[in-house]
Parts: C-alpha cells; sequence; structure tokens
C-alpha cells in the first residue's frame, strides 16, 4: 500500500512538473517579438519566420497611367499579420482569389484589375526594389520593408 502511494505521489510531481513547464513554454514564447533584423530579409523570399509586428511599412502602387499613382507610408502591421498581403490590403482596396493566409492571388487594386482596364497588363510587386518572386501570403515582412505593385505590361 505505502509504495503504491509513493508511485501515485511521485506520478502526481512529474505530471506538475511537465505541465508547469509547457505553460511556462507558451507563456514565454507567445510574448517573444522575435528581433526584427533586416539581414532575414533578403528583398528576394522574405522573412522565413513570421514576425508578431513590423513598423514603418510603404506600400506604393503604380497604376501606368490609368489612374493616379497611390502610396500609404509608415504604417505598422500586428497580431502576425505581417505578410506583403496584409500590407496591401491595409493600404488600398483590393480584390483576391484564395485565402489571405495561403496563397491570395490579387487581382484588382483600388478598381484596376488585371488584363481588363488594359490589355495584357497584370499587377505584379516588388519588395524593396526586387521583384518578390512568391505570392504576397507567403512573404513576410520586417521593419522598413517597401512594397511597390506595379500594373506592368506582360506581352512578351
Amino acid at each position: 500500500m505505502e509504495k503504491k502511494v509513493k508511485y501515485i505521489l511521485i506520478s502526481a510531481i512529474g505530471a506538475t512538473c511537465f505541465t508547469a513547464l509547457i505553460i511556462f513554454n507558451y507563456a514565454i514564447v507567445s510574448e517573444l517579438d522575435i528581433s526584427s533584423d533586416s539581414s532575414f530579409n533578403d528583398g528576394i523570399s522574405g522573412n522565413p519566420d513570421r514576425l508578431k509586428s513590423v513598423h514603418n511599412i510603404t506600400v506604393r502602387v503604380d497604376f501606368a497611367g490609368v489612374k493616379s499613382n497611390g502610396e500609404v507610408a509608415n504604417f505598422s502591421l500586428y497580431n502576425y499579420k505581417t505578410s506583403a498581403f496584409y500590407a496591401t490590403e491595409k493600404a488600398f482596396d483590393i480584390e483576391y482569389n484564395g485565402g489571405p493566409e495561403s496563397e491570395a492571388f490579387i487581382y484588382k487594386i483600388d478598381g484596376v484589375e488585371n488584363n481588363i482596364n488594359k490589355a495584357n497588363h497584370y499587377w505584379i510587386y516588388y519588395v524593396n526594389g526586387k521583384y518578390a518572386g512568391i505570392g504576397t501570403s507567403d512573404f513576410n515582412l520586417v521593419d522598413g520593408d517597401e512594397i511597390e505593385w506595379k500594373y506592368e505590361d506582360r506581352s512578351g
């Protein structure tokens, strides 16, 4: 009987320690805001980790003469919604296919749509002056990033 109580007591202490470790780990990790070291962002593939918040973001849109160009500068994004998609959505009125967390395809910005307002013109985006090369949902921003959308002729 005494042996059984000993095992129950040891099991309870072990379970309590394990639970405390899990809770402590969750509390610490969820409160961390990973440093926004710009060395993560090579300008082509974006930051491999989505940050909790990013600041001093700029989004520019070149409408290729269809309408006046636009810019929204020096704004912040929060709650891990720090991809190029969320920055564009915050700065301009957009329409897209897919979901904002994966494979969103932006086809209209402020009423200017792919291949509609100008034949063979499509929305292409650049970050810090370089072609992004991946979907906006997958390009994770860091502080100071500048996104530029261009309504480009892709006829060949």
